[in-house]
């Protein structure tokens, strides 16, 4: 936690060792409360001058996520695992309960005349509360995935979804909403490409929306799956004509998902923080497991028929299926792309001495085709010879990972077409690049 004072004055540290920080809030006595939520579970008074270390108020709470404090000078937030709206006492960490039955509670906050808004992402409603006796005075029904809102001095509503960097105002008399900013993606990941009818379409994972992009024209299409109750945040995706299989080290699952209607056939969290995943003709899966360092194949109705096929694997972000019997892994720890092949036999080194590479395909000369997100450039590699060519050079993809995160937590995925066209996604930006050699 930060203080930055006005553009071009001092930044000065207040508290640091807080992975997960999330929500801020001042009272009027300008004491400053900050929630640790995901990657923690507690609530800190922070001292504003940063001469005191945070002091704990409480924790194990169930996910405060953004709070506000209300009126009586208490914190009321939302407790994103538990569905519920809770008033704590800043002093004595007494936790009180003032409404249930949400599904999943991103955020509250209070209007000018007190009166308390609460969110509820799963279900993509805005509830006005009564927090006496927690009923619902009014519903209005917007859009999943909201993570955030505010109003302004005169009491004008703002939400924010975290699935398209989308803020709105929302009339809260009408139900009414306007778009103030949005764009196409929030935090494109992993992408695929495949040749359909109606062309090459390319899946991006959103990182808390899957995205389908028509190539050619760069037409975006939102599937039908939301950021809500599971911690989904698609970051590792494959493609066939069938399916899509999304894999979530963060939300530790691996979905199957319909590739034309969108909806989940099967979900597995029988993995160990599964990077990404590639569904073989016949139905097994490749999956790279971050949690064991492994590339596992495996097979059965439920996929818990398991076989190594390398190990070892430190720091791996992403694989690559060469269409026949081997697989390609990039390994952002140690700067290698690493050769595994189907039947079991000692994984190989194909190239060393990369500087955080990433995302990885196949193209069609059989050159492997890499993100080298350090170099912020993106390379092909014979697989052959390990002889490397830059391909292009100066692009926006290197984001740094927050702290206690994996160092190549949202990677920079690469797809290519059969003409050897390339396509990037570009977590600086939220963009996705076309790159033509």
């Amino acid at each position: 936690i930060v203080h930055a004072q006005a553009p071009g004055g001092e930044i000065r540290e207040l508290a640091t060792g807080l992975p997960g920080i999330n929500s801020l809030a001042f009272d009027e006595g300008g004491r400053l409360f900050a929630s640790q939520v995901f990657l923690g579970d507690a609530l800190y008074e922070i001292d504003p001058a940063g001469a005191n270390e945070p002091r704990l108020i409480l924790e194990g709470m169930g996910g405060l996520n953004g709070f506000d404090i209300g009126p009586d000078g208490k914190i009321y937030g939302p407790l994103w695992f538990k569905g519920q709206i809770a008033r704590i006492d800043v002093d004595t960490g007494e936790l009180t309960v003032v409404a249930e039955g949400l599904d999943t509670p991103a955020a509250v906050n209070f209007d000018s005349k007190g009166n308390l808004w609460a969110l509820d992402t799963a279900r993509g409603e805005i509830v006005h509360l009564d927090p006496g006796s927690g009923g619902r005075i009014k519903t209005i029904a917007f859009r999943q995935a909201m993570d955030n809102l505010a109003f302004d001095s005169h009491d004008r509503m703002f939400v924010t979804i975290m699935a398209n960097s989308g803020i709105y105002e929302i009339d809260t008399a009408t139900g009414e909403a306007r778009t103030v900013k949005e764009s196409a993606f929030s935090a494109p990941a992993d992408i695929d490409l495949i040749h359909t009818e109606a062309g090459d379409l390319i899946y991006v994972a959103g990182g808390f929306r899957l995205h389908e992009v028509n190539a050619a024209t760069g037409e975006v299409r939102d599937l039908p799956d939301s950021y809500s109750g599971a911690l989904k945040n698609p970051i590792g995706i494959s493609a066939n004509q069938e399916h899509l299989l999304v894999s979530s080290w963060f939300g530790n699952t691996i979905r199957m998902i319909d590739r034309v209607s969108g909806e989940e056939i099967f979900t597995t969290h029988d993995f160990s923080r599964p990077m990404d995943a590639i569904e073989l003709p016949g139905g097994d899966w490749i999956v790279l497991e971050g949690g064991t360092s492994s590339l596992l194949r495996a097979s059965g109705a439920d996929k818990s028929e398991r076989t190594v096929l390398a190990d070892r694997l430190i720091g791996a972000v992403a694989i690559a299926w060469d269409g026949a019997s081997s697989v390609y892994i990039t390994r952002a720890i140690g700067g290698r792309v690493i050769k595994a092949d189907l039947d079991g036999a000692e994984a190989t080194e194909v190239v060393k001495g990369l500087v955080g590479p990433e995302g990885i395909a196949v193209a069609p000369d059989g050159r492997l085709i890499v993100s080298e997100v350090r170099e912020r450039r993106v390379i092909a590699i014979d697989p052959t010879s390990g002889r490397i060519e830059v391909v292009a050079e100066n692009l926006p993809i290197g984001l740094r990972a927050p702290f206690g995160l994996p160092p190549a937590y949202m990677p920079s995925g690469i797809a290519v077409d059969a003409a050897g066209t390339i396509f990037l996604s570009s977590d600086l930006e939220s963009s996705l690049l076309k790159i033509t050699p």
